[in-house]
């Protein structure tokens, strides 16, 4: 095993190329880097730096490992920064991780809202897939995340914000646009884009497509709503993509899929989790904008007791 000891030593020396700036960055001696470094190599038995003309330059094996290395201090660092603000109590830090549609059409107004009426708040938001914000929340990186069709997770909550509709984007000139709907015979027919079936939206289409004995062929994959509604919008073809995404591009026009597939859009929240005040007012703006289904579980799902409130903003702050 490597100790943290070793890893600050080796991404002292790749970010400086030098033993003295790398003993100077860490405040120890450069014999000390220079034994560490040495004592590393040997118990990997791997070269992790060419020397040569007063300088070290990474190895293969070493560029392989920084990627792992830099997280592991970005972790450290989001630690330490949210230490210091408990510290503080001058702010909540809200974490929100979200799958890209909803954090680009959903979650800026929503955010804006936030800050009208309550102040500014120290607040994060990433955008990353479905089962990556799943992750984020139930280990704790994340107060609440917001995903379609979230991975059986045991230790996370979960309240329904309603069906989204699967559209199809096109362009206004495109004939299908003329009908009020896109139909079988033109889903056979045209050149499509969408999601492959391992992403939920991708999912949602294959199954909706198969309930109606449709054979359903993609001629473009891509990862992404926006990604498949930016080629339809240079006329490529037309995208299959949840009716969220299709508000960004104006240029597009949205048409109802005769095998109306739809994903699930849920907000996850850590089971047995202390909530933030600030993820129930966070949760009150989006249900404005999502039909939240009320259930006997909502209210003490969103239970803030024993927390730090956030009281509206008073008339004048900023």
């Amino acid at each position: 095993m490597i100790s943290f000891r070793q890893f600050e030593v080796i991404r002292a020396v790749m970010r400086s190329g030098t033993v003295t700036e790398a003993a100077r960055m860490l405040g120890i001696t450069q014999p000390a880097v220079s034994r560490l470094l040495r004592h590393t190599e040997d118990k990997l038995g791997l070269a992790l730096f060419i020397r040569g003309r007063g300088r070290l330059r990474p190895s293969d094996v070493a560029w392989s490992l920084f990627p792992y290395i830099e997280k592991l201090f970005e972790s450290l660092e989001a630690a330490q920064r949210a230490t210091a603000e408990l510290q503080t109590a001058e702010l909540q830090r809200l974490r929100i991780v979200s799958t890209p549609a909803i954090s680009t059409c959903v979650l800026p107004n929503v955010i804006h809202r936030i800050e009208e009426r309550y102040g500014r708040a120290a607040i994060s938001l990433e955008t990353m897939a479905n089962f990556e914000a799943a992750s984020a929340v139930a280990n704790g990186r994340a107060d609440i995340g917001f995903v379609f069709v979230p991975p059986d997770y045991p230790d996370l909550d979960s309240i329904e914000l309603g069906p989204i509709p699967i559209m199809a984007a096109m362009r206004a000139d495109n004939p299908q646009a003329e009908h009020e709907m896109f139909g079988i015979d033109a889903m056979q027919l045209s050149r499509l884009i969408s999601l492959p079936a391992n992403l939920p939206i991708g999912a949602a289409i294959v199954e909706s497509a198969q309930r109606h004995s449709v054979d359903l062929r993609l001629s473009i994959e891509v990862t992404d709503s926006f990604t498949a509604c930016s080629l339809a919008d240079v006329g490529i073809g037309i995208a299959l993509v949840d009716a969220l995404t299709i508000e960004l591009l104006p240029n597009l026009v949205a048409r109802p899929l005769q095998i109306a597939p739809f994903v699930r859009a849920k907000a996850l929240l850590a089971a047995g989790r202390r909530r933030l005040s600030l993820v129930k007012h966070l949760l009150e703006e989006v249900r404005l904008v999502c039909p939240i289904k009320d259930g006997p579980e909502y209210g003490s799902l969103l239970d803030t007791r024993n927390d730090c409130r956030t009281e509206p903003a008073s008339e004048g702050r900023n």
